[in-house]
């Protein structure tokens, strides 16, 4: 599958969760997306001086911009975890866990900000980060490997 292909399917496909995604189609989809935010971020931070690439509207517009392409992404990694075998709720686990850190990481650095007691805080952003690092590679190895050429619960073969 090509680049534009992909690319197109990503798009086209932002609601479905059923089916398999290929390794090709989600990479692809991957590094468009992954370039997009990096565009982004460097017109935010490169090409717009203080205060105007600093400032809340240019923060919002690429935060913006990411939140868009997570729409997409999410069916398209589901559909590659299906593509491998595995039940597409293992994404929703690394999501949960992953905005459960950024929670708790605010959290910690709002109190050591003020010099306040921080007893179980950071032993939980510890549990946290390991859970979602552990998660993450699991998630990233599962991505990245072959599907299976019959079909499978999920539906036939990817292309």
């Amino acid at each position: 599958m090509t680049f534009t292909e992909s690319v197109k399917r990503g798009w086209v496909g932002w609601s479905r969760y059923s089916g398999r995604a290929s390794r090709s189609e989600f990479w692809w989809f991957f590094l468009f997306a992954t370039l997009l935010r990096a565009a982004f971020t460097f017109i935010r931070l490169v090409l717009m001086p203080p205060p105007i690439g600093q400032g809340v509207p240019m923060l919002v517009l690429v935060t913006l911009v990411s939140l868009i392409l997570l729409v997409p992404t999410i069916p398209l990694e589901v559909r590659r975890l299906h593509d491998v075998g595995r039940s597409g709720w293992l994404i929703v686990v690394f999501y949960v866990l992953f905005a459960a850190l950024i929670m708790v990481s605010e959290e910690w650095m709002r109190l050591l900000s003020r010099h306040q007691e921080t007893h179980w805080q950071g032993e939980i952003l510890l549990v946290l980060t390991v859970f979602t690092g552990v998660t993450w590679v699991r998630v990233i190895s599962l991505l990245a490997s072959r599907g299976g050429p019959r079909p499978n619960r999920y539906g036939p073969a990817s292309e």
